[in-house]
C-alpha cells in the first residue's frame, strides 16, 4: 500500500483522495496491481514466426521437411518445428520396423498388427497438432516429446 506524500496516511489501491486529509492523490502513488501479464515474445521472434509459418508447417510433411532445412536455415521457428517433426518420424519409424518384426509371430502376431494401425493414427494427430502449432505461429512443444527430446539443428 502506498502512503499520502501530505499527511502520511495509508491509502488503498481504489482511492483517488486521501481518506484522511482530502489531498488528491497521484497515480504514481497507487500500489502497483497484484497480476502483472507475462512479458511478451519480443518481436523479432513474432517476425521470425510470421515470416515461416509455411516453413513451419512443411516441416510436418514427410520428404517436404527438407524445403524448410535448406530454405530457412537462420529461422528459430523453422527450426524448432523441424526438430519436432524428425522426432515423430524417428519414433514412427522405430516402432512400425519393430511392429513389422513381431508382427510374424504366429500366436500374437495380429496384436502387433493392430498396434501398428494405431501407431499410424497417433502419428497422423501429432502431425496434425504440430501443423496447428506452426500455422498458429507457436513454438509448442508436442505432447510425449515436448521439449525433453535433444535439438538435432542448431
Amino acid at each position: 500500500m502506498a502512503n499520502c506524500t501530505k499527511c502520511g496516511a495509508e491509502l488503498y489501491q481504489e482511492d483517488t483522495v486521501c481518506r484522511n486529509c482530502g489531498a488528491q492523490v497521484v497515480a504514481a502513488q497507487q500500489a502497483p496491481p497484484y497480476y502483472q501479464a507475462p512479458p511478451a515474445a519480443n518481436d523479432a521472434e513474432k517476425a521470425d514466426a510470421e515470416q515461416n509459418k509455411l516453413m513451419g508447417i512443411l516441416a510436418y510433411l514427410c520428404i517436404l521437411i527438407l524445403v524448410p532445412i535448406f530454405a530457412a536455415k537462420e529461422s528459430a521457428f523453422a527450426k524448432f518445428h523441424v526438430n519436432q517433426s524428425i522426432w515423430i518420424w524417428i519414433a514412427v519409424i522405430a516402432s512400425q520396423f519393430i511392429c513389422g518384426i513381431l508382427r510374424f509371430i504366429p500366436v500374437i502376431g495380429f496384436v502387433f498388427s493392430i498396434l501398428s494401425g494405431l501407431i499410424g493414427l497417433a502419428e497422423l494427430v501429432f502431425v496434425v497438432i504440430g501443423i496447428i502449432n506452426a500455422a498458429k505461429g507457436e513454438k509448442k512443444p508436442l505432447p510425449l516429446f515436448g521439449d525433453k527430446v535433444p535439438t538435432l539443428l542448431k
